[in-house]
């Protein structure tokens, strides 16, 4: 373990800048954590390949031996330790997937395709990014990815419940497609206004669900009022995918350029956990463990004592040279019967001549 007072532990942390802000864009967020983690695990670890959950490990086990565990900090510490680590799954859980829709999309083959990813668009009143917005010359498509590890069922309410009872989040996935399509379109008909042109614009919406490829999710739709799919069908829905509008190559152009435009706006939305104090906390666990533990802690040792192995005894001679006048005893018997063996087959082989 890398060793350092906690004040020199906050200098570090502030001069890389780890948790100094609450508001990031996704990407930013995604970093922001794994920096984190990358540091935790060289300090802690000497690593900085190591995952969260072994500098929790190795942090409760150094804070157990000082006698440090039922402290306020050190139960601080841990639980803002153990809020980064789920935000760490969590967030790379669903990067991952839609990077495999991403990956998905590469293979779409059609002359007019385009795909962008983590769009930001807003009104007065509402705000939100889209995973994907793929555009094609028969209009558009907003993608919203899912990650699911667990059987999938989406309520008559529009809740997406995973293992059938546990909800994603009380927000009707409906109501949430809806502002998606609703909030772009408002864009891009105000963007080609703009520019004095007059564009009808058609947008469709598509759920994916990304599943991991050993294990078989089944998805119940009780709501029957968006459309969804599962990663693998994604591709073929776009090579086939036609509307009651067909955009020419000058108004595909003009969308595109509209689109790429509101992808550059990134949004920095304020993060749910409190990065700095989570900082803080982590300073003062660091603390705990760096300190000596006090001398009345420490058990006294109890000293094993160790019986000196006993050498063996030697046989007496006298029982020594009864083994020996035994063992030449037998060995003569056996001479005499293997000659009286001998002979007697000798005269049988004589007497059958």
């Amino acid at each position: 373990m890398t060793t350092m007072t906690a004040t020199e532990l906050k200098k570090a942390l502030e001069t890389a800048e780890i948790f100094s802000r609450n508001g990031f864009s996704r990407e930013e967020y995604i970093e922001e954590l794994l920096k984190f983690q990358h540091f935790a695990s060289q300090l802690i670890l000497d690593d900085e390949t190591a995952r969260l959950d072994e500098v929790i490990a190795a942090v409760s086990s150094a804070a157990r031996k000082n006698g440090a565990t039922a402290t306020p900090d050190f139960v601080t510490g841990i639980r803002g330790l153990k809020a980064i680590e789920k935000e760490i799954a969590i967030h790379m859980s669903g990067k991952r997937a839609e990077d495999e829709v991403a990956h998905s999309l590469t293979f779409v083959d059609r002359p007019f395709f385009r795909d962008f990813r983590n769009v930001y668009v807003a009104d007065q009143e509402t705000e939100t990014e889209i995973d994907n917005v793929i555009l094609t010359n028969n209009g558009i498509i907003v993608v919203e990815v899912k990650s699911a590890k667990h059987n999938i069922t989406i309520s008559e309410d529009g809740r997406l419940l995973y293992s059938n009872s546990e909800s994603y989040h009380n927000e009707s996935i409906g109501d949430k497609m809806s502002a998606k399509r609703r909030l772009l379109k408002a864009r891009i008909e105000n963007a080609l206004r703009a520019r004095g042109l007059d564009i009808p614009v058609h947008i469709d919406s598509y759920l994916v669900f990304v599943t991991p490829k050993h294990l078989e999710v089944t998805i119940t739709d009780n709501f029957c009022k968006e459309h969804w799919c599962r990663r693998g069908k994604l591709q073929h829905i776009v090579n086939n995918f036609i509307s009651d509008v067909t955009y020419t190559a000058e108004e595909y152009a003009h969308l595109a350029e509209i689109i790429e435009g509101l992808v550059c706006n990134v949004r920095r939305f304020p993060t749910e956990l409190d990065l700095p104090a989570i900082r803080d906390n982590f300073v003062a666990l660091y603390a705990l463990i760096i300190e000596q533990p006090a001398v009345n802690e420490v058990e006294p040792r109890t000293d094993v004592k160790v019986q000196p192995a006993q050498p063996r005894k030697a046989a007496p001679v006298e029982a020594k040279k009864s083994i020996k006048r035994n063992i030449l005893s037998f060995a003569a018997s056996a001479a005499v019967v293997l000659v009286a063996s001998v002979v007697a087959v000798t005269a049988a082989v004589r007497s059958a001549s």
